[in-house]
């Protein structure tokens, strides 16, 4: 900040020299000036009267009047800080308390100073105090011309001053700190009196031209951003600059490079002009530079984008984290299936008939389940949630239950999955079971194929073929065979999607693909070295303690060849058989739970409702928004 030093030792000098003539002769002439101080009283005579009218906090195009009253306090918040004026009316200084934000942060001060003397006044200089050692922050104004700063009688000046932020600064503390401006003026005793413009703003310091980019992520300004595999999201550079002219100077047109350097991370993205659609693709750090020419100068801004999955941490205990929430399997989240992304109550709902299912009609309402969301684990990094309990009951009987089961299951589930944050909804299947006990059934518990030798030997191809017209005779491609004892055979001809019966002299083949098991030891017996989930994993009592289809089907054969849906049953993994080869096509039928499956958008956040037990009970569950 610039010094000036003004002639009042001089001015001094002479008045005492010229009370020494008045006391001498008793004929004198008497010059007063001021010793102003910066505690905002005014000593001397009372012909002078120089005072602070008017403080202004100007913002943008506009200017939030905060024009003080004797002895009042007004305060004006703003986007670049805060600010408090104290000022008195008549008074020859003003003070205010600065609160700015971060770095490069900015706000426009707007003063009159009026003249209500009897006589001109040449105004030197402001006097600055600061009450916080705090370099960073600073005071800047236009320094006034000695030769021209006149004010008449009656005149009014006008002052603009800044308070900014170095933006190289490396302190992040908003500490506030507080400024004293105080006038130092004079007689104007020299004729003629000058005439001067008295508006003086910042266009007149080119210092004060500044700008800067912030990078903005969905209307949002932050040191970092956070995104997901998967998830796309939209950063825009916004441009700013200081006050020029009372006004933040509009720089929306200049166009904005983007650099985006991928570390340990990586992102696809699109540019197009000041907006760069970015979507995870690798978990790491990436981050983005905006770059932009402004006046002949670059100016730049660079943000971290930190790209997250879920992925679990402990299997046995069932933890998972996306690097900012741990969670657990099991726990309860609130995804609400009821209300759709608006806020609207779902009123969808599913009606199963006769026709398809082969037992009978019945009716699922979306909002009629309200018995909460768990956890079941992740799916290509996202959050996966099972309904809590079944959301009703479906039976499947016959041929129309086996051919309609798959697309009736999760025709109902569909409308559960209508709720906010929802991405895709299924009902649960085998692979799903599978994939979380880990059961293979080439490889069972046991270490073999599951029931190995026998016809029903998983993956073995069972070919049936007629000896004589009253002998069919099935025969394993791994040499187990069996005569089938009643007549006649049906089967499902795939080419035509129906069940028919096997003409005499022809053959049928198929791969038998039934199972069952039992999830701690992976075999067909609840006794065994454990090699799946035990009792106290937090998976048992989510998926084997209630009984539900899978939407899967089999086949499996043997004397006879049986046709069914793997379901939920007896704390195991059943085979619910719906049709029988023989004798003709018996039907069978079976009644299990529906359970959807619904898998959370990439965009979902999770948050923390309750300090403690979070997840334990549907009353406390995991917030996502």
């Amino acid at each position: 900040m610039k010094k000036f030093k003004g002639r009042r030792k001089k001015s001094n000098l002479i008045l005492i020299v010229f009370l020494i003539l008045l006391l001498c002769i008793s004929l004198g002439y008497a010059i007063y000036t001021q010793e102003l101080v910066i505690n905002g009283t005014v000593s001397g005579s009372a012909n002078f009267n120089v005072y602070f009218m008017e403080a202004l906090i100007k913002h943008s195009a506009s200017e939030i009047d905060t024009t003080d009253t004797p002895n009042g306090k007004d305060e004006a918040e703003i986007s670049s800080g805060t600010v408090e004026i104290n000022t008195s009316a008549g008074a020859d200084t003003v003070t205010f308390d600065v609160t700015l934000n971060y770095p490069g942060d900015k706000v426009l001060i707007g003063t009159k100073i009026k003249n209500e003397s009897s006589m001109a006044v040449k105004l030197n200089d402001f006097k600055i105090k600061k009450n916080a050692n705090n370099p960073d922050i600073k005071l800047d104004y236009i320094s006034l011309n000695r030769n021209t700063e006149i004010l008449n009688p009656n005149e009014i000046c006008e002052y603009e001053f800044v308070v900014k932020w170095d933006r190289n600064s490396e302190s992040t503390q908003q500490t506030p700190v507080g400024f004293e401006i105080t006038l130092d003026y004079e007689q104007y005793t020299e004729n003629p009196i000058l005439e001067a413009s008295h508006t003086h703003e910042e266009e007149e310091s080119p210092e004060f031209q500044e700008y800067a980019i912030d990078i903005a992520g969905n209307d949002e300004i932050s040191d970092s951003y956070t995104i997901y595999v998967g998830e796309e999201r939209k950063f825009k550079a916004v441009i700013k600059s200081v006050y020029i002219d009372g006004t933040e100077k509009n720089e929306s047109d200049k166009t904005v490079n983007w650099i985006v350097t991928n570390d340990t991370g990586n992102v696809n993205y699109q540019a197009n002009g000041n907006i760069l659609t970015v979507t995870g693709n690798q978990v790491g750090n990436v981050y983005l530079e905006a770059e932009c020419e402004i006046d002949g100068a670059t100016i730049t801004e660079t943000k971290q984008i930190n790209v997250i999955e879920w992925s679990v941490i402990d299997e046995t205990q069932g933890i998972i984290s996306d690097g900012i929430n741990t969670l657990k399997i099991g726990q309860y989240v609130d995804y609400d299936n009821t209300k759709n992304v608006n806020g609207e109550t779902v009123t969808t709902s599913y009606t199963s008939t006769k026709e398809i299912n082969g037992a009978g009609n019945v009716s699922f309402i979306a909002n009629k389940y309200t018995t909460g969301w768990r956890i079941l684990g992740i799916s290509d990094g996202r959050l996966q949630l099972i309904s809590a309990n079944p959301v009703g009951t479906l039976p499947l009987k016959g041929t129309s239950g086996y051919l309609n089961g798959e697309d009736e299951l999760n025709n109902i589930c569909a409308i559960y999955g209508n709720g906010k944050n929802a991405d895709s909804v299924k009902c649960i299947n085998v692979n799903d079971i599978n994939e979380i006990t880990g059961y293979n059934p080439r490889i069972t518990g046991d270490g073999e194929v599951r029931a190995k030798g026998k016809l029903w030997e998983y993956g073995n191809l069972v070919t049936f073929k007629w000896l004589t017209s009253s002998n069919l005779v099935a025969y394993g491609q791994n040499g187990a065979s069996q005569n089938v004892s009643s007549l006649p055979f049906t089967y499902y001809d795939e080419e035509q999607k129906q069940f028919t019966t096997l003409p005499v002299g022809q053959t049928f083949s198929i791969i038998s693909n039934s199972y069952n098991y039992f999830p701690a030891t992976l075999t067909e017996t609840n006794s065994g070295t454990l090699k799946g989930i035990s009792t106290s994993n937090p998976l048992y009592p989510l998926l084997f303690t209630q009984k539900y289809w899978l939407a899967s089907r089999y086949h499996g054969a043997s004397s006879v060849l049986e046709y069914g849906f793997f379901s939920i049953y007896n704390n195991k993994v059943y085979e619910a058989d719906l049709v029988a080869s023989s004798p003709g096509s018996t039907n069978k039928s079976f009644s299990a739970g529906v359970r959807p499956v619904v898998t959370l958008s990439a965009y979902t956040r999770i948050k923390a409702n309750y300090d403690s037990g979070n997840g334990d009970t549907k009353a406390k569950a995991w917030g996502i928004e």
